[in-house]
């Protein structure tokens, strides 16, 4: 898979009212991303619960009708989806909003990387690996020459736990 490829992380709920649209429960997965997403208007960042506002479908950019929209927020996007529940006896239907936080893997990556025990060079070869570089070229893109790139290879298939190259670059990956 590519390296700007989106990884799914954790899912949530709000349940809209049927007429209105207004916000009537969040399971705590959704206020949690709710809370990361840091959108204006949801309350405090550390607070333990999340004002839902009445217009949170406009703020997720979601239309009036059965939608999908996806916003920039700090770490990756918020995609939020709605749908229509079924009715019961005839009265109208409530909404579905299911929220989820998405994150190009090339940002996993790197936190990845940066939390291994390497110096700044080595993170950086470490890096080359993981974005589909060859090995070849790193004497090229990092500047060093084959023995100081034995030398750094061999600390950081120490401190990743990697055989070779190719697997240090599915490890990083």
């Amino acid at each position: 898979m590519p390296a700007h490829t989106a990884d799914a992380g954790a899912v949530g709920h709000v349940v809209l009212e049927a007429e209105s649209r207004f916000p009537l429960f969040a399971d705590e997965a959704a206020a949690q991303l709710l809370r990361q997403a840091n959108l204006p208007g949801l309350g405090l960042r550390g607070e333990t619960q999340v004002t839902l506002p009445p217009d949170l479908l406009e703020r997720l950019g979601l239309a009036r009708s059965e939608a999908a929209a996806r916003m920039a927020v700090p770490g990756g996007w918020l995609a939020a989806g709605m749908s229509t529940l079924h009715s019961l006896a005839g009265r109208p239907a409530h909404h579905l909003v299911t929220l989820q936080m998405q994150r190009p893997r090339s940002v996993d990556m790197v936190q990845r990387v940066l939390a291994l025990p390497l110096s700044p060079l080595q993170r950086e070869l470490a890096l080359l690996a993981g974005l589909g570089h060859a090995r070849a070229d790193c004497h090229r893109l990092a500047g060093v020459g084959e023995a100081a790139l034995k030398k750094h290879l061999r600390a950081i298939f120490a401190a990743t736990g990697a055989r070779d190259w190719e697997d240090l670059a599915q490890r990083i990956r």
